[in-house]
């Protein structure tokens, strides 16, 4: 008998653990599981850093060239997940990829639903909590749309965009959106560089670089003299 426990994970939930599951609770149900079933441990498999907008279900089906890409479980074997979330991106994934796995023999096993959901070999229909399938495909789909909006930012971050927050000392925002130079502050700003370098403490420079139209605070000092520590390490 194959079993294997699946775990599918977005960049931000990679961990360090021997095992590889990010929450060792999820672990110990999967065991928990498994022994309620007469079953012994099973394989391990984890995947990390997949994009989320492609479905499980895509994986299944060979490329132009005849591959697949990322791990497919083997036919007549057994899939362990701890939650739909762990597995596929929506509903219509889910629904392919159970169409999937009933033609080649695998059973479905989720255990936050306590089910075999494929219903692949059994003659009895196991009872499913529609409620719960249906808040689980709600956590999927707020997850697709928080990676959604990192991508967009991580776009515009990349292109030079202000995505709001406190803007850095010495920067100006373009009418295009961008951080410029602000050249009045860049000048303040290799005033407060000089004098630190010749040992002055944050009050004491915030006081020679300060002027009635611009004034700096020692906390500014301090922000500036921190963001450029961050970017030296």
């Amino acid at each position: 008998m194959k079993i294997f426990a699946y775990q599918r994970l977005s960049s931000f939930e990679q961990d360090d653990h021997a095992v590889g599951f990010s929450d060792p609770r999820e672990r110990e149900q999967l065991l928990d599981y498994c022994r309620r079933q007469g079953w012994p441990e099973p394989r391990w498999v984890r995947e990390v850093s997949h994009d989320w907008r492609e479905g499980f279900s895509q994986r299944l089906l060979p490329d132009s060239e005849g591959t697949h890409d990322g791990w497919r479980p083997p036919p007549g074997s057994d899939l362990l997940v701890a939650s739909l979330r762990r597995l596929v991106n929506g509903a219509q994934d889910l629904e392919q990829t159970l169409e999937w796995l009933r033609g080649n023999d695998i059973c479905l096993h989720v255990v936050s639903l306590d089910a075999e959901l494929s219903q692949t070999r059994t003659l009895k229909r196991t009872r499913v909590d529609f409620d719960a399938i249906l808040a689980e495909l709600a956590v999927i789909e707020g997850r697709r749309g928080a990676q959604r909006m990192l991508k967009v930012k991580h776009e515009q971050r990349s292109k030079g965009r202000f995505l709001g927050g406190s803007k850095p000392f010495g920067y100006m925002i373009h009418s295009n959106g961008k951080l410029i130079e602000n050249p009045l502050e860049q000048r303040v700003l290799k005033q407060i560089r000089q004098l630190r370098s010749q040992g002055l403490s944050l009050r004491a420079i915030a006081s020679r670089v300060s002027t009635p139209i611009a004034p700096v605070s020692f906390k500014t000092v301090q922000r500036v003299l921190q963001r450029e520590q961050q970017e030296q390490d």
